[in-house]
């Protein structure tokens, strides 16, 4: 250092003291699971691809089991559909949960079905979606007490996601007196199971919300390419 050179301080020194930011605090449990009353909605469809080479004239069920109880099937008729987006607003409400442990089912279906009347569509719809909450509601749990996957013909389903493919060939089984016209054929499957304490905390901040691609199968020669819908359904408390 030169001769005769003081160092100069810094602006602002000496420099003001600052506390260490607090600790962050952890997260609160959620509070502790109660009964509550729930529904559950088909709420739209976006078809990207039809099934059919021009319409599907598609027919939707939506079915909820709880536990060893009766399942309760609602349905509808959606009429000829092309691509795009339309609203179903087909839901089963006011389904009752009273312990962390009861098994919750929740499916839909929907199928390009142009040629069996009514009559018949409705029950086979009633039939599949009966089958499959049932099977749902009475799966066993893991340790941590979430719901396994129920089984099918077989085949262990996923607790969520499209169960289209991984059904097919259980699926056409139930459907063949049904939709063997043509290019008839299912379009959109999935089932949801839930313990009571799944659907409760995963609808503390309002309707548990998903929207689920459905990969179509094969359907008979001339119908075109596979069906590819999309399908948003919640679950929220009544």
């Amino acid at each position: 250092m030169e001769a005769g050179f003081a160092p100069q301080p810094f602006p602002g020194w000496p420099f003001p003291h600052r506390p260490f930011p607090p600790d962050p605090q952890p997260t609160p449990a959620p509070p502790a699971f109660q009964a509550a009353h729930y529904t559950a909605r088909l709420e739209s469809i976006q078809i990207l691809n039809t099934r059919s080479r021009h319409e599907d004239s598609d027919k939707a069920s939506v079915t909820v089991a709880v536990n060893n109880n009766q399942p309760v099937t609602v349905t509808k008729d959606l009429g000829d559909l092309n691509n795009g987006t339309y609203q179903v607003g087909l839901q089963v409400p006011n389904v009752s949960i009273t312990a962390p442990t009861d098994k919750f089912a929740f499916n839909y279906l929907v199928v390009n079905s142009g040629h069996a009347d009514w009559e018949k569509t409705n029950a086979t719809l009633h039939q599949i979606g009966g089958q499959l909450a049932s099977a749902g509601a009475k799966a066993a749990t893991t340790a941590a007490g979430t719901l396994i996957g129920a089984s099918i013909g077989g085949l262990v389903m996923p607790v969520i996601g499209s169960i289209l493919g991984a059904a097919a060939g259980w699926l056409v089984d139930q459907v063949t007196s049904l939709l063997t016209a043509n290019c008839d054929g299912p379009v959109a499957l999935e089932q949801v199971g839930l313990t009571g304490e799944q659907l409760w905390v995963n609808t503390l901040h309002g309707a548990f919300r998903h929207t689920t691609y459905h990969p179509g199968i094969d359907s008979n020669a001339g119908c075109g390419s596979n069906s590819i819908y999309l399908a948003t359904w919640s679950i929220s408390r009544s």
